[in-house]
Protein backbone atom coordinates (compact mmCIF):
# COMPACT_ATOMS: atom_id res chain seq x y z
CA UNK A 1 0.00 0.00 0.00
CA UNK A 2 1.09 3.72 -0.70
CA UNK A 3 1.76 6.12 1.91
CA UNK A 4 -1.52 7.58 3.10
CA UNK A 5 -1.55 11.69 2.43
CA UNK A 6 -0.56 13.88 4.86
CA UNK A 7 -4.03 16.21 5.26
CA UNK A 8 -4.55 18.68 7.42
CA UNK A 9 -8.61 18.14 7.45
CA UNK A 10 -9.31 20.96 10.41
CA UNK A 11 -7.17 23.73 7.64
CA UNK A 12 -9.07 22.19 4.58
CA UNK A 13 -12.52 22.10 6.61
CA UNK A 14 -11.74 26.03 7.87
CA UNK A 15 -11.15 27.01 4.34
CA UNK A 16 -13.96 25.92 2.93
CA UNK A 17 -16.32 27.27 5.71
CA UNK A 18 -14.36 30.09 5.47
CA UNK A 19 -15.04 30.35 1.03
CA UNK A 20 -18.87 29.69 1.68
CA UNK A 21 -19.45 32.35 4.32
CA UNK A 22 -17.69 35.20 2.22
CA UNK A 23 -20.29 33.68 -0.56
CA UNK A 24 -23.12 34.67 1.39
CA UNK A 25 -24.01 30.74 2.46
CA UNK A 26 -24.64 30.89 6.15
CA UNK A 27 -27.17 28.14 6.70
CA UNK A 28 -27.61 24.91 4.59
CA UNK A 29 -31.44 25.51 3.91
CA UNK A 30 -33.75 28.22 4.27
CA UNK A 31 -37.39 27.80 4.49
CA UNK A 32 -38.01 31.34 2.45
CA UNK A 33 -36.82 32.16 -0.64
CA UNK A 34 -34.05 34.12 -0.52
CA UNK A 35 -33.11 37.13 -3.20
CA UNK A 36 -29.39 36.81 -3.91
CA UNK A 37 -29.33 40.12 -5.47
CA UNK A 38 -30.33 42.10 -2.13
CA UNK A 39 -28.42 44.27 0.12
CA UNK A 40 -27.52 42.04 2.95
CA UNK A 41 -29.26 43.57 6.10
CA UNK A 42 -27.00 44.10 9.13
CA UNK A 43 -27.71 42.47 12.92
CA UNK A 44 -29.58 44.75 14.98
CA UNK A 45 -26.04 44.15 17.65
CA UNK A 46 -23.73 46.73 14.62
CA UNK A 47 -24.59 49.61 14.07
CA UNK A 48 -22.96 52.17 11.92
CA UNK A 49 -21.64 54.70 14.42
CA UNK A 50 -19.23 57.59 14.66
CA UNK A 51 -15.80 56.85 15.39
CA UNK A 52 -14.95 55.57 18.92
CA UNK A 53 -11.81 54.82 20.54
CA UNK A 54 -9.97 56.77 18.28
CA UNK A 55 -11.36 54.86 15.24
CA UNK A 56 -12.15 56.15 11.93
CA UNK A 57 -15.59 57.82 10.76
CA UNK A 58 -18.14 55.36 9.24
CA UNK A 59 -16.55 51.84 10.59
CA UNK A 60 -19.13 49.40 11.69
CA UNK A 61 -19.28 49.39 15.43
CA UNK A 62 -20.98 47.18 17.83
CA UNK A 63 -22.53 50.40 19.66
CA UNK A 64 -22.65 53.98 20.00
CA UNK A 65 -21.35 54.23 23.19
CA UNK A 66 -18.63 51.24 25.06
CA UNK A 67 -19.09 50.58 28.32
CA UNK A 68 -17.22 53.62 30.51
CA UNK A 69 -16.11 51.01 33.37
CA UNK A 70 -14.12 47.57 33.10
CA UNK A 71 -16.59 45.93 35.08
CA UNK A 72 -19.41 47.25 32.40
CA UNK A 73 -17.07 46.56 29.32
CA UNK A 74 -16.23 43.07 30.22
CA UNK A 75 -20.07 42.09 30.65
CA UNK A 76 -20.87 43.47 27.41
CA UNK A 77 -17.97 41.27 26.20
CA UNK A 78 -19.02 38.02 27.20
CA UNK A 79 -22.92 39.26 25.95
CA UNK A 80 -24.74 37.95 23.19
CA UNK A 81 -24.25 41.48 22.21
CA UNK A 82 -20.76 41.12 21.74
CA UNK A 83 -18.81 41.17 17.63
CA UNK A 84 -18.52 37.31 18.53
CA UNK A 85 -21.93 36.14 18.94
CA UNK A 86 -22.51 35.62 15.12
CA UNK A 87 -18.76 32.93 15.37
CA UNK A 88 -21.04 30.37 17.41
CA UNK A 89 -18.12 29.37 19.27
CA UNK A 90 -17.07 29.29 22.68
CA UNK A 91 -16.15 32.55 24.54
CA UNK A 92 -13.34 32.66 26.29
CA UNK A 93 -13.56 35.14 29.28
CA UNK A 94 -10.52 37.99 29.96
CA UNK A 95 -8.49 37.36 33.03
CA UNK A 96 -8.73 40.86 34.82
CA UNK A 97 -6.48 41.64 38.00
CA UNK A 98 -6.85 45.14 39.29
CA UNK A 99 -3.86 47.23 38.56
CA UNK A 100 -1.67 44.32 37.23
CA UNK A 101 1.67 44.57 36.72
CA UNK A 102 1.21 43.36 33.76
CA UNK A 103 -1.19 42.84 30.63
CA UNK A 104 -0.63 39.82 28.13
CA UNK A 105 -2.62 39.94 25.26
CA UNK A 106 -3.32 37.57 22.28
CA UNK A 107 -5.44 37.67 19.21
CA UNK A 108 -7.88 35.11 20.08
CA UNK A 109 -8.49 31.54 21.89
CA UNK A 110 -6.78 28.11 20.65
CA UNK A 111 -8.42 25.57 20.74
CA UNK A 112 -7.64 23.79 24.02
CA UNK A 113 -8.80 26.99 25.49
CA UNK A 114 -12.47 26.83 24.02
CA UNK A 115 -12.65 23.67 25.32
CA UNK A 116 -11.29 24.09 28.59
CA UNK A 117 -12.69 28.11 28.91
CA UNK A 118 -9.31 29.50 30.07
CA UNK A 119 -6.36 30.70 28.31
CA UNK A 120 -2.69 28.96 27.83
CA UNK A 121 -3.64 25.18 28.43
CA UNK A 122 -1.48 21.93 27.30
CA UNK A 123 2.16 22.78 26.09
CA UNK A 124 1.27 26.51 25.32
CA UNK A 125 0.42 26.83 28.65
CA UNK A 126 3.10 25.40 30.47
CA UNK A 127 5.68 27.65 28.48
CA UNK A 128 3.63 30.71 29.04
CA UNK A 129 3.68 30.06 32.64
CA UNK A 130 7.86 29.57 32.38
CA UNK A 131 7.87 33.19 30.42
CA UNK A 132 6.06 34.53 33.55
CA UNK A 133 7.80 32.63 35.66
CA UNK A 134 11.46 33.99 33.96
CA UNK A 135 10.27 37.83 34.56
CA UNK A 136 9.24 37.54 38.47
CA UNK A 137 5.45 36.46 37.65
CA UNK A 138 2.63 34.10 37.60
CA UNK A 139 -0.96 33.99 36.33
CA UNK A 140 -2.75 35.57 39.79
CA UNK A 141 -1.11 38.53 39.27
CA UNK A 142 -1.42 39.09 35.56
CA UNK A 143 -4.33 40.36 33.37
CA UNK A 144 -5.15 38.47 29.88
CA UNK A 145 -7.05 39.44 27.24
CA UNK A 146 -7.63 38.52 23.44
CA UNK A 147 -8.79 40.64 20.62
CA UNK A 148 -11.59 38.57 20.35
CA UNK A 149 -13.21 36.43 22.66
CA UNK A 150 -13.97 33.27 20.43
CA UNK A 151 -12.51 31.13 17.92
CA UNK A 152 -13.47 32.00 14.46
CA UNK A 153 -13.69 29.27 12.06
CA UNK A 154 -10.86 30.25 10.15
CA UNK A 155 -8.54 30.29 12.54
CA UNK A 156 -8.13 33.61 11.88
CA UNK A 157 -9.52 37.37 12.72
CA UNK A 158 -11.31 38.41 9.71
CA UNK A 159 -9.95 41.38 7.98
CA UNK A 160 -12.91 43.34 7.82
CA UNK A 161 -13.23 43.71 11.64
CA UNK A 162 -9.61 43.49 12.88
CA UNK A 163 -10.11 47.49 12.78
CA UNK A 164 -13.22 46.42 15.18
CA UNK A 165 -11.38 44.26 17.50
CA UNK A 166 -8.46 46.71 17.71
CA UNK A 167 -10.58 49.26 18.88
CA UNK A 168 -12.19 47.54 21.33
CA UNK A 169 -8.78 45.92 22.80
CA UNK A 170 -7.57 49.46 23.25
CA UNK A 171 -10.50 50.22 25.25
CA UNK A 172 -10.05 47.31 27.40
CA UNK A 173 -6.65 48.60 28.05
CA UNK A 174 -7.48 52.23 28.85
CA UNK A 175 -10.05 51.10 31.34
CA UNK A 176 -7.69 48.36 32.51
CA UNK A 177 -5.10 49.98 33.40
CA UNK A 178 -2.22 47.84 33.77
CA UNK A 179 0.92 48.96 34.44
CA UNK A 180 3.04 47.38 31.42
CA UNK A 181 1.21 45.61 28.29
CA UNK A 182 2.66 42.16 26.32
CA UNK A 183 1.82 41.78 23.15
CA UNK A 184 1.78 37.89 21.78
CA UNK A 185 2.04 37.33 18.06
CA UNK A 186 3.12 39.46 14.99
CA UNK A 187 -0.70 39.17 14.47
CA UNK A 188 -1.73 40.58 17.39
CA UNK A 189 0.72 43.46 17.19
CA UNK A 190 -0.28 44.28 13.41
CA UNK A 191 -4.13 44.57 14.35
CA UNK A 192 -3.37 46.31 17.65
CA UNK A 193 -1.48 49.19 16.36
CA UNK A 194 -2.76 48.94 12.88
CA UNK A 195 -4.89 52.06 12.93
CA UNK A 196 -2.91 54.55 15.28
CA UNK A 197 1.07 53.08 14.41
CA UNK A 198 1.62 52.64 18.04
CA UNK A 199 0.29 50.69 21.26
CA UNK A 200 -2.27 51.04 22.32
CA UNK A 201 -4.13 54.51 21.13
CA UNK A 202 -2.42 57.49 21.11
CA UNK A 203 -5.25 58.90 21.27
CA UNK A 204 -6.52 57.50 24.96
CA UNK A 205 -6.40 59.35 28.35
CA UNK A 206 -4.22 56.33 29.71
CA UNK A 207 -1.11 54.00 28.11
CA UNK A 208 0.91 51.56 29.89
CA UNK A 209 4.82 52.69 31.16
CA UNK A 210 5.77 50.08 29.10
CA UNK A 211 5.20 48.05 26.07
CA UNK A 212 6.74 45.01 24.42
CA UNK A 213 5.86 42.40 21.50
CA UNK A 214 7.15 39.20 21.54
CA UNK A 215 6.28 35.79 19.31
CA UNK A 216 3.26 33.98 20.38
CA UNK A 217 4.29 30.70 22.85
CA UNK A 218 2.71 28.69 19.91
CA UNK A 219 4.88 29.60 17.63
CA UNK A 220 8.02 29.64 20.26
CA UNK A 221 7.02 25.64 20.30
CA UNK A 222 7.75 25.59 16.91
CA UNK A 223 10.67 27.39 16.59
CA UNK A 224 12.63 27.31 19.91
CA UNK A 225 15.46 29.31 18.38
CA UNK A 226 13.19 32.47 18.52
CA UNK A 227 12.72 32.13 22.23
CA UNK A 228 16.44 33.84 22.56
CA UNK A 229 14.77 37.02 21.17
CA UNK A 230 11.73 36.97 23.58
CA UNK A 231 14.35 36.64 26.50
CA UNK A 232 15.74 40.04 25.60
CA UNK A 233 12.32 41.79 24.47
CA UNK A 234 10.70 40.79 28.46
CA UNK A 235 14.37 42.52 29.40
CA UNK A 236 13.83 45.55 27.67
CA UNK A 237 10.24 45.80 29.12
CA UNK A 238 11.80 45.04 33.06
CA UNK A 239 14.34 47.14 32.53
CA UNK A 240 12.64 50.16 33.21
CA UNK A 241 9.37 52.34 34.20
CA UNK A 242 8.39 49.53 37.28
CA UNK A 243 5.80 51.94 38.64
CA UNK A 244 4.26 54.79 36.64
Amino acid sequence: MGAEPNNNWQTAAASAISWWIDAGVDVLVEEDVRDWTARPQRPNAVTSAPAIAGGEPGIETPAETLPDTLDSFLAWRMSAAAPEAGWHAEFVAPVSVPNARLMVVTDMPNPDDARAGAFFQEREGMLFDAILSAIGLDRAHVSIASLAVARHATGTIPAETEQLFARLMRRHIALARPEKLLVLGDATARILSGATGGLPDGNSDYEPSRVAMIRHPRFLLRRPAAKAEAWRKLQILLAEGQSR
